[in-house]
């Protein structure tokens, strides 16, 4: 196991380890974690966190209203947010992100470097036929 790989195993221990009197499973499972990993401290609007998590209006909604239940999101003036509290959340579903889409890189490409990664896919690069440059943006993986 890599060092990258480690650390979403990491990061789940310690939120099972705070946050062990939480239904964890329920809070992780389904969509969820897209939403989990863009939201990081500036509150957002309903719109821009449907773009960034790639989830339907209905869908956000109803993950809203459910992670709003257990505390984890806050809302002030129509706007988003986690509660500093629960970062932790956070930090595990984009680092999740990361190693998946890391893991998908590696399978349409060899020895990828990876440019940006994020819940709707990545941006990578490889050297391509001929050793050109290949650019590569992935669907989402979700």
């Amino acid at each position: 196991m890599s060092l990258s790989e480690a650390k979403p195993a990491e990061l789940f221990k310690r939120l099972v380890s705070k946050f062990g009197h939480m239904p964890i499973d329920s809070i992780l499972s389904g969509k969820s974690l897209p939403l989990l990993a863009v939201l990081k401290g500036t509150p957002l609007s309903a719109y821009e966190l449907c773009i960034k998590s790639s989830l339907s209006r209905s869908t956000l909604y109803y993950i809203l209203n459910k992670l709003s239940n257990y505390g984890i999101i806050g809302e002030k003036d129509g706007k988003y947010f986690l509660v500093e509290r629960y970062r932790l959340f956070y930090e595990f579903a984009k680092e999740f992100y990361e190693l998946q889409n890391s893991i998908k890189a590696g399978e349409f490409c060899k020895d990828p470097a990876v440019i940006w990664s994020g819940v709707g896919g990545i941006y990578s690069v490889n050297k391509g036929i001929q050793g050109k440059r290949c650019w590569k943006l992935s669907p989402n993986w979700t």
